[in-house]
């Protein structure tokens, strides 16, 4: 890809300054340039935004003259690790400037009144210096993380009511993942939109992108932005504006959606001032680009509420309790920190909800007091909790010895997690969170029938298998994927399930997620009545004492009965239902542990290249790739042409015919080496299993963490199936790559191997 120049006089052919003086507020700036890992070929479109935006008497990047990443690097001394080592640095040589760990909202009541709306230029210009910190390796991790919770400080200050939507904003979303307002906008009416707002013909903005000129649309729409000419801008942009927009898109539905959400991006483009255009672009895709993850947010958010105290119950709002009388001490401010940040974290987990989490911060619950309110609900679908991969039983061995465990089938079905809110409100919904009540009418009709009494709500976790009801059998998962989605009746069904229940998370209003396995499994077994061929609870085997002999015999049984493996569980020992998290209490230990790589994962087809042979007329291998949600990027693990029938081959070329992109999206990670013959939308995620892993000189999954350089790449891997139940973006992260090499055997006997593929 060739280098960029300056990205304004690249892209519009005329020099820097001719653009400035076409752009809005043109005012010099300090700026630009105080940043000085930014590279060169960006800082002159840099000094024109902020000439734009005024970034000395912009309200939206208060003290930005300041060097931001420098601030958060030197820790007081005996203060190196803990929430305080964020916040006890120097403070740099501007105490307003965001970055500072010295920060106080009060400095800066001038350019933001109590309760007065306040511009999106904070938010944008506050995403500018994390983007500048990211890759910089100065302590940018922290830095964003003060950033964030200054930036949450200030609102708690000035317009507590700005402060959920920013939180969404930042998260990519505008509700709970549950409540299916999906924010996501395709990239062709962007495009469009970006042509008529700026008069940029579709064809310049796909070459802009082609030629490197752009990384991707958000860049486009602010070169369009800086080289507009514009008589006279509309009122700037504030938080609540454009959310407001942003739920307008995400809402919006019918034979006129479309152009409505054409209309409500036009809006915030034509507003839009310095870097905002960018911004609002990416967050509209859903793709920030800047490595911001939900983890930093809440611990932003949990270090805001305890640096500021919001105005309630009739008293002012405590700007900074460093401060002024009643100050808190250095112990006492790490104390908190610590509890708040647990609670935080824990509340979100047990209830995904930002409106209910910030609603009680808001109230005054902390550390101690916020698990009253924020815990496991009805009607608010939870992350389920997941497993470890296990290689084999030597690993099995040194996870459980010394513990009581269970051992339970695994099976192959799709995840369904029921709330029971009355015995006439029943939904079901997906490991990611998706409402499949609509799907799943006859589960419905059975998990009324099977209730036991006494039992008004619960939250159960299960597995939904097709099921062969005349046999008895378990059918396999391809056979439960030919189900409908929508508009299902009893009558219609054609493809049977049986619940498989497992755990139970909450019942008759109790939340039992912390509790140990073995009183949950109790109380789900006094909470449903097992049915002969519609529910049934997992197949199970208590250990005392970890004998191998027995776990393999249990193995081979649960192999028998059409299962993949086993989930090994402790009953006592760290035995609590953690949503969302993948714990070592629970182990996978699936029926081909021994053939290599011990467990499948999760890919998503970038790329495909096209048949020969018998192959020709279709593609005839994909190139696969892993999500990376810090990057925000698709990095390559493998190319794969095995596994696949010829119905398969049929399938893919079939569903992604009309899913194929020009160049690379600009979140892909790829190699000129494993280029391929056609790019396709990152919009499928299929399970794949391999020999084992390798060090890779051409992929780019988990780079640089195992040898310079290079990633971990699959060998031999074949395709298993398609997962409807999970995104791409979440798919297997590097983490996981990263964890499944170092297990597997290869590794321990011969050391990491190079391999091409």
């Amino acid at each position: 890809m060739p280098k960029q120049k300056s990205l304004t006089a690249a892209f519009f052919g005329k020099s820097p300054a001719a653009a400035a003086a076409a752009t809005p507020d043109s005012k010099p700036s300090a700026a630009a340039d105080a940043t000085p890992e930014v590279p060169s070929k960006r800082r002159k479109l840099e000094e024109t935004v902020a000439a734009q935006s005024g970034a000395k008497g912009s309200p939206g990047r208060p003290g930005a003259a300041a060097a931001a990443p420098a601030v958060a690097t030197a820790a007081a001394p005996g203060s190196d690790t803990g929430p305080m080592s964020l916040w006890a640095a120097a403070p740099g040589p501007d105490p307003a400037a965001l970055a500072s760990p010295a920060f106080d909202p009060s400095l800066l009541a001038a350019k933001f009144p109590v309760g007065k709306p306040v511009a999106f230029a904070l938010l944008s210009d506050a995403l500018v210096e994390i983007e500048e910190l990211k890759g910089s390796g100065k302590g940018s991790r922290k830095t964003m993380t003060v950033i964030l919770s200054n930036v949450f400080r200030l609102l708690l200050h000035a317009r507590p009511e700005d402060l959920i939507p920013t939180i969404y904003i930042l998260s990519n979303k505008v509700a709970p993942d549950y409540e299916d307002a999906e924010l996501g906008v395709g990239d062709g009416i962007l495009v469009k939109t970006i042509s008529e707002v700026f008069g940029r013909s579709d064809a310049h903005i796909k070459s802009a992108l082609a030629s490197g000129e752009a990384r991707d649309l958000g860049e486009v729409a602010l070169q369009s932005r800086v080289a507009q000419k514009v008589l006279m801008m509309p009122p700037r942009l504030t938080i609540e504006k454009v959310f407001t927009e942003m739920k307008g898109v995400a809402s919006a539905a019918g034979k006129d959606s479309q152009k409505s959400k054409k209309d409500k991006i036009q809006k915030m483009l034509v507003a839009s001032r310095g870097e905002e255009a960018k911004y609002i672009v990416r967050i509209l895709q859903a793709r920030l680009r800047i490595g911001i993850q939900t983890p930093t947010v809440l611990q932003a958010l949990a270090y805001a509420f305890v640096l500021t105290v919001p105005a309630r119950s009739g008293q002012g709002a405590r700007p900074d309790v460093r401060k002024g009388e009643g100050a808190l001490s250095h112990s006492v401010l790490e104390a908190r920190m610590c509890s708040m940040e647990a609670a935080v974290r824990q509340a979100f987990s047990e209830m995904p909800n930002l409106d209910r989490l910030v609603a009680a911060l808001m109230a005054g619950r902390d550390g101690e007091t916020l698990a009253e309110v924020c815990h496991i609900s009805l009607g608010i679908p939870v992350k389920p909790m997941l497993a470890k991969p296990s290689k084999g039983l030597s690993e099995v061995t040194e996870r459980l010895s010394g513990k009581r465990f269970t051992g339970e089938w695994k099976y192959d079905g799709e995840r369904a997690q029921i709330h029971v809110l009355s015995r006439s409100n029943i939904l079901v919904y997906s490991r990611n969170s998706e409402n499949m009540t609509e799907k799943y009418p006859d589960v419905i009709k059975v998990v009324q029938e099977t209730l036991c009494e006494g039992i008004e709500s619960c939250i159960i976790d299960s597995e939904l298998v097709a099921y062969d009801q005349a046999t008895s059998r378990i059918m396999p998962f391809q056979v439960l994927t030919t189900r409908g989605r929508k508009n299902i009746s009893i009558e219609s069904i054609k493809v049977n399930v049986c619940i498989f229940a497992f755990d139970c998370m909450l019942c008759n209003g109790a939340p039992l997620v912390r509790e140990t396995l073995e009183v949950r499994r109790k109380t789900l077994w006094s909470a449903l009545r097992e049915t002969e061929g519609k529910v049934k609870f997992a197949t199970y085997r208590n250990f005392d004492d970890l004998k191998e002999e027995e776990i393999q015999a249990f193995l081979d049984e649960s192999v028998a009965g059409s299962c993949e493996g086993l989930m090994l569980k402790t009953l006592v020992d760290g035995a609590t239902y953690e949503p969302s998290k993948r714990s070592l209490n629970w182990l996978k230990l699936k029926k081909d542990y021994m053939d290599g790589m011990g467990d499948s994962i999760d890919v998503v087809p970038i790329g495909a290249f096209y048949g020969k042979g018998k192959r020709t007329g279709s593609y005839g291998a994909f190139l696969l790739a892993i999500y990376d949600p810090e990057a925000e990027e698709f990095q390559t693990v493998c190319k794969a042409g095995t596994g696949f029938s010829d119905e398969d081959l049929a399938s893919h070329y079939e569903f992604f015919k009309g899913r194929t992109l020009p160049q690379a999206d600009s979140n892909y990670n790829v190699s000129d080496k494993v280029a391929p013959d056609v790019w396709l939308e990152a919009c499928q995620v299929w399970e794949i299993k391999a020999a084992d892993l390798s060090i890779s000189p051409v992929h780019t999954s988990a780079m640089g963490i195992k040898a310079d350089g290079k990633g971990i790449g699959l060998r031999f891997p074949r395709f298993l199936r398609i997962r409807e139940d999970k995104t791409p973006e979440e798919s297997t992260g590097p983490e996981q790559i990263v964890e499944m090499f170092e297990a597997q055997a290869s590794v321990a006997k011969d050391g990491p191997r190079d391999d091409d593929f």
